[in-house]
């Protein structure tokens, strides 16, 4: 099977897509669950851990790893909602624009009879501020691993030409550019490999030496300050930051279908989607836990700038996340120009294509440099679009999709033989859908006018 995506966060926008030219519905080559799940896990692990244990300092380890477990439990939900909705639809329903409109088309209501157009141009435009979201994180991310490795290097910071700005902007347009001009990115795919063997580098070098610090006694766990903002607002950011690093549900669909057609089954595809967020989770709360022993109140929002300059082993990560960083961000480009282009009605041109991608960077680049810290990337985009395709979407999906009335009305018309008993949200489930569509929009509106306020400092 051909793998589409980036690594991390902002992965699972990619996994069906690969060319503007190429339908996302095309079929792909069957392959095993075990190399489904590792597909997934690929796509979900990625530079969202870099903030994991900044984030912990700020609200403890057992609140921590328990906001940790809420968050996979609510993705592990939410998740099997997709995948139940695409079961029970019709052929070609395995997009949001798709379910979308299927959703609109079994409404009973006369207010929303005649505006899936307008939904899906909604769906596209959230689904387009998590890619940006996820652009932004990259490319803030380098640049904040950047003065560690001059500083190595014995480069003169003071020198303009040395700026971070200025490096960071001379990188964007001699790697990223050229690479996000390509109609055809699937040669880049190599960068998703790259980028979770760093992942795995990285939870590797932090792990070990904090839970040597942990055995030995000299854990800093006592050391938590977070005094510019509340215990609450710590949590919700928390909630924002854990949101960002689960992203899969653009991945369900895709990886469904391409499983061997004797695997092909709900429950199969259920277990891939629960031991991914598990397997995820376990090395996040690894990560987060044993970072925050390392350094206690002295945790950076980006772990690497934590450890010394003159650390030769994490300084080879620092050079693989800038390159994975400006290699992965024309993979988040390529879906994102895609779906601007749509949403503004625009040709796809050589020179629309070049004029979309410059504007798009420069957006990217200046929100880079003005966002103070790559946790309040993370929290933002946790906070909003992520609340939307990750929480929204799927309830609102599985409250018009499963439920008696359309399932009569479908009948016949499943690809699959399921029962229909086995599709409807039970009481239990339709309440916590409730429950999610009440709560996570508040709780990142929360977040996010927290950040926007200024109320967590650089």
């Amino acid at each position: 099977m051909e793998e589409h995506g980036a690594t991390g966060a902002a992965a699972g926008y990619l996994t069906h897509m690969s060319s503007d030219d190429e339908d996302v519905h095309s079929s792909v080559p069957t392959t095993s669950p075990v190399f489904v799940t590792l597909t997934l896990i690929m796509s979900v692990v990625g530079t969202g851990l870099l903030s994991l244990p900044a984030t912990m300092k700020c609200i403890g380890v057992l609140p921590g790893v328990g906001t940790l477990a809420l968050v996979a439990l609510l993705m592990i939900f939410t998740g099997e909602l997709m995948l139940r909705c695409h079961l029970a639809s019709p052929s070609h329903c395995d997009s949001y624009e798709a379910l979308t409109k299927r959703c609109f088309a079994v409404s009973q209501s006369p207010y929303l009879a005649g505006r899936e157009k307008w939904a899906t141009q909604i769906v596209n435009l959230v689904n387009s501020l998590g890619i940006f979201g996820g652009c932004c994180a990259y490319m803030a991310i380098a640049k904040n691993t950047l003065p560690k490795l001059k500083y190595r290097l014995r480069l003169d910071d003071s020198l303009w030409f040395w700026s971070d700005y200025f490096v960071t902007g001379v990188l964007v347009t001699c790697i990223s550019f050229p690479l996000c001009l390509k109609k055809n990115i699937a040669s880049l795919r190599f960068s998703s490999v790259f980028g979770f063997c760093f992942s795995i580098y990285m939870i590797a070098i932090i792990s070990f030496r904090g839970f040597g610090d942990i055995l030995n006694g000299d854990a800093k766990w006592a050391e938590i300050e977070c005094a510019h903002r509340g215990e609450f607002t710590s949590l919700v950011i928390a909630i924002s930051v854990f949101n960002f690093s689960f992203v899969f549900h653009f991945n369900i669909i895709p990886l469904y279908t391409s499983l061997h057609p004797e695997s092909r089954n709900p429950k199969t595809m259920r277990r891939i989607i629960i031991f991914t967020v598990i397997f995820c989770a376990f090395i996040y709360a690894a990560v987060a836990v044993s970072g925050f022993a390392l350094y206690g109140a002295a945790t950076q929002d980006n772990i690497l700038n934590n450890f010394e300059t003159n650390d030769d082993v994490v300084n080879t990560a620092r050079i693989a996340i800038v390159a994975c960083c400006y290699l992965c961000l024309p993979l988040l480009e390529h879906p994102l120009r895609g779906s601007m282009s749509a949403f503004l009605g625009l040709g796809n041109s050589k020179f629309n294509r070049i004029m979309l991608t410059f504007v798009l960077l420069v957006s990217q680049y200046c929100v880079s440099i003005l966002i103070p810290s790559i946790e309040t990337i993370f929290s933002l985009t946790g906070g909003t679009a992520v609340v939307g395709f990750c929480y929204v979407f799927p309830v609102l999906f599985a409250l018009a999709l499963l439920s008696n009335r359309y399932q009569e009305s479908s009948r016949g018309l499943l690809e699959v033989p399921i029962l229909m008993s086995q599709m409807n949200l039970s009481s239990p489930e339709k309440c916590i859908c409730i429950a999610i569509l009440v709560c996570l929009p508040i709780v990142g509106m929360m977040s996010t006018a927290s950040q926007i306020a200024g109320t967590v400092p650089p």
